[in-house]
């Protein structure tokens, strides 16, 4: 017996994801992105990252067809960028954002990777897009969670 879609939702909204956001530039110079909960790292030499894109999200052509991304790992207190990148009537791209390399970024964030598409692998109603990692910044700011449908700061175990 195949297993419930909403069953199989309910189990992994338990498990807390990173939240970040994907952006890229067509060959148009139009930029497009949106939010993922399924962001990993894949190898250390080279350094690859993968993430996973709905063929339903209306940015899954332009994210599949991009050379290169940026990825904005978000900080804690940016869940209304989040939701932003998430809602596919926004308008995603205002002057809020910033350059980094000449793609996209959103300020605060805890981080940005900068990324070059390796490979593209079908699976199942997604699209796993592999990347190489070349230049990654840090900045020290907690968090942003994604928990049980829900956006959550992370709080110590003590």
């Amino acid at each position: 017996m195949p297993l419930d879609p909403h069953r199989f939702r309910t189990t992994f909204g338990h498990v807390p994801t990173s939240v970040a956001i994907v952006t890229s530039i067509d060959e148009e110079r139009v930029p497009h992105g949106m939010t993922i909960g399924s962001l990993s790292g894949l190898s250390l030499s080279p350094p690859l990252l993968l993430f996973c894109v709905a063929r339903s999200a209306r940015s899954h052509t332009a994210i599949c067809r991009a050379d290169r991304y940026c990825v904005s790992l978000l900080a804690e207190g940016q869940e209304a960028m989040a939701r932003r990148f998430a809602d596919p009537d926004a308008d995603r791209f205002g002057p809020d954002l910033v350059d980094f390399e000449g793609l996209p970024a959103v300020p605060g964030a805890l981080g940005w990777l900068l990324c070059t598409q390796e490979r593209l692998v079908d699976a199942g109603d997604h699209t796993i897009a592999i990347a190489r990692v070349d230049r990654a910044t840090t900045h020290n700011r907690p968090p942003l969670l994604y928990w049980r449908r829900g956006y959550r700061a992370l709080q110590s175990a003590a």
